[in-house]
């Protein structure tokens, strides 16, 4: 469904909700057909003629199926007459597969065109429910944010006035986020960022890097996700005087272990524009895009999970500011982000057990957004340079806080 999608991941895959959960895990249906069994005229006083006014009950939580249904007597004279009770059937431990595969069910009671369709489409109403109420963020989150985060660590060497050595520089980061809305999160991980690049003639840069990063998410019922997620970057500077071009390309590859284990993909990409003026003041613009590739795998129990392709595309606008102070550098930053295109989360499971789909759609994060950051360098005369370096990213119900150490080495 395309506003402009995210991926999201679910805390929990387990199809029998739990008590805690407010949605009611009872379904029913009526079936009105009367059944002729014996023609009244010919059936003794008493004896058993006709059924009728069936009506199923259904617990998604327990799997039990209970059956009631009005029974018609014989009055002994060629008619027939409610019997003054309901006779009721009781199975357990049943699924909805094995419901549509039971002959008894699906052949006395007509189940496959009377009551089974509608306890399929009330079940599929329910876990799309559930669905809303507690699924996450989780893919889509971590992949922006650090996405996010990896920009900024490479804007700050496309900032570097031009040299002609080769520099190898590493960082290592610690980043702390919270999502407030839909189910609260909070997620942390620690990150190393290597790279290096050098000045192929005055005016172009080109580098490459490489980062990982290791976090936890927790939920709000104390569930933990783990993951480890890994991105590739090339990127270029090229000068015009004052002016300035930057690119850069990013590939990712995460793995998300403990509540469920799957992997995902991303790709990105990131081109800016901007002016240096002699007062050491940079006004620049750009675009983010990010795409995270479809999902698709099984949990432990069998169900099929797939999330949809998600696409970001995000405009930037700022300033950044670079305070000398020999032998420190103060280096700050402002930006504003504004989504483009984004698309709504979606998820899609099939649920084996009872052989139905449910899926469900939410909306992405609030469009606007800001950035800010911080950081102090000094350089020492063996071609080593080192800063610290902080930076918030925030929208509504989510913030985002990085902190870094910086360390370059010219060759």
């Amino acid at each position: 469904m395309k506003n402009a999608n995210i991926i999201l991941f679910a805390f929990t895959t387990l199809c029998f909700c739990n008590s805690a959960f407010a949605i009611n895990p009872k379904i029913s249906a009526y079936n009105d057909i009367m059944y002729c069994l014996v023609d009244p005229k010919y059936a003794k006083n008493g004896e058993l003629t006709a059924q009728s006014d069936t009506y199923f009950f259904y617990n998604l939580e327990t799997l039990d199926l209970d059956i009631t249904w009005t029974e018609w007597l014989s009055d002994g004279a060629g008619g027939e007459y409610a019997a003054p009770y309901d006779s009721v059937f009781h199975y357990k431990n049943v699924t909805l597969k094995d419901i549509a595969t039971n002959p008894d069910l699906v052949s006395f009671y007509e189940g496959t065109t009377t009551f089974l369709p509608s306890l399929q489409k009330q079940a599929s109403e329910y876990f799309s429910q559930i669905l809303k109420e507690n699924y996450v963020f989780i893919t889509s989150a971590k992949t922006r944010n650090l996405f996010y985060s990896n920009i900024n660590q490479i804007d700050n060497r496309l900032q570097e006035p031009y040299h002609s050595d080769l520099t190898i520089w590493a960082t290592e980061s610690y980043n702390w986020f919270k999502q407030n809305s839909y189910s609260d999160f909070t997620s942390s991980a620690f990150g190393l960022h290597i790279g290096m690049d050098k000045y192929i003639k005055n005016n172009l840069l080109l580098g490459f890097s490489y980062s990982f990063s290791d976090g936890e998410t927790t939920y709000k019922n104390n569930l933990t996700q783990d993951d480890s997620i890994h991105n590739i970057h090339l990127y270029s500077m090229y000068n015009f005087n004052n002016v300035y071009l930057s690119l850069l390309l990013n590939y990712g590859f995460s793995q998300y272990k403990n509540i469920d284990n799957f992997n995902a993909s991303n790709f990105g990409t990131v081109i800016n524009m901007g002016y240096k003026t002699p007062q050491n003041i940079i006004a620049e613009t750009g675009l983010r895009y990010l795409n995270l590739l479809p999902v698709s795998y099984n949990d432990s129990i069998g169900n099929e999970i797939s999330f949809d392709s998600n696409h970001f595309l995000t405009w930037t606008t700022g300033l950044k500011y670079t305070i000398n102070l020999t032998p420190i550098s103060i280096k700050m930053k402002f930006n504003i982000l504004y989504d483009i295109l984004y698309d709504n989360d979606e998820i899609t499971i099939y649920y084996n057990a009872h052989d139905i789909f449910a899926n469900a759609s939410f909306k992405s994060w609030n469009p606007f957004g800001i950035e800010t950051g911080l950081s102090a360098q000094t350089t020492f005369n063996n071609g080593i340079s080192l800063s610290i370096e902080y930076s918030l990213s925030t929208r509504q119900n989510f913030h985002s806080h990085t902190g870094l150490i910086k360390i370059d080495y010219k060759f």
